[in-house]
């Protein structure tokens, strides 16, 4: 698996919300997103702090969640 780039916060939400997830709420700088894979309903919590690159456990847990691949994610940071 080759590495993660570093992103913030506000990008892993521009890249989740083209992968179809929606916005349900918001608790202080933590956001939540959601959608039906497979006939269940995942939810992302995303924490945003200005400006700052997300941790690479934390953006690896997310996407592993999220079930988003590598590829899936260059594909949809290209675009």
């Amino acid at each position: 698996m080759s590495k993660l780039p570093a992103i913030t916060a506000e990008k892993l939400i521009k890249i989740l919300e083209k992968d179809r997830f929606t916005f349900i709420r918001q608790k202080g700088s933590h956001r939540f997103y959601e959608k039906i894979i497979d006939g269940e309903r995942v939810v992302i919590l995303i924490p945003v702090h200005h400006r700052r690159e997300l941790k690479k456990g934390t953006l690896h847990h997310i996407l592993k969640k999220a079930q988003i691949s590598m590829e899936r994610l260059k594909f949809l940071l290209s675009i």
